[in-house]
């Protein structure tokens, strides 16, 4: 009697790739299904992007309430940091009384009524630090004599914590490299170059390397993922 044909003999190679093709077929498969199945309904797509088999939107009807919050609902505040940790505090004092305009002494009891923050870059909002190298011709020998700049100083235009941001702007908040040279230079007021912001992503992606493999094999370990069904852009797709 000949073998079924989705049964494989133990150890032949040819029946060995035809599973593993079989099994990527039926990945693919699924996959395409998923994109097919794919509306404004149940996925991050315009309506004007739903394909012709998809569902009508449902339009909602207005609720005739304003935009925004409603009356009544619980109002959130940004949390006030503990005054120790604010750069500046600005005391403001009454010079005299409300009602009778006495002048009011300077050693009264003042009560704290009311506190607010205000948060502000500072201008400007980077440092720029000029590393000069010295030197001096000897009186007794006549040979020159220089203190060198260290070279972990030269090695780049930017400290480490401007090259962060640089890696923050380009990665996380998905920013063109021309976008984030304007960022610096427009806003933090630290004009750099497109090769700089080039450099700096290498540089870190160099740092990041072995902690990203670390994390992978980490997580390939774990019994549980705790993982959705997100999805996120990578190369444009």
């Amino acid at each position: 009697m000949a073998e079924s044909p989705t049964t494989s003999t133990p150890g032949c190679p040819n029946c060995i790739r035809l599973e593993r093709q079989i099994h990527q077929l039926q990945e693919k498969v699924a996959e395409l299904r998923r994109q097919i199945g794919r509306n404004s309904g149940n996925f991050s797509l315009p309506p004007s992007a739903n394909p012709p088999w998809a569902p009508r939107p449902v339009a909602k009807k207005p609720t005739g309430r304003r935009p925004g919050g409603q009356p009544g609902h619980q109002r959130f505040f940004r949390k006030l940091l503990p005054t120790e940790q604010v750069d500046h505090v600005v005391q403001h004092k009454p010079t005299a009384c409300a009602h009778c305009a006495a002048k009011l002494p300077e050693n009264a009891e003042w009560q704290l009524l009311s506190r607010h923050q205000v948060t502000e870059l500072p201008k400007p909002a980077v440092q720029v630090t000029e590393h000069q190298a010295y030197g001096c011709r000897c009186e007794k020998c006549g040979r020159m004599t220089e203190a060198p700049i260290p070279e972990e100083l030269t090695r780049s235009v930017l400290g480490e914590r401007l090259s962060a941001a640089v890696a923050f702007f380009s990665s996380r908040v998905h920013g063109s490299r021309r976008a984030v040279e304007e960022v610096l230079e427009e806003i933090l007021g630290a004009p750099i170059a497109l090769g700089t912001v080039s450099n700096r992503e290498r540089e870190m992606a160099q740092a990041l390397a072995e902690p990203c493999r670390e994390a992978k094999a980490m997580v390939r370990k774990a019994p549980a993922k705790n993982v959705d069904e997100t999805g996120w852009k990578r190369a444009g797709r």
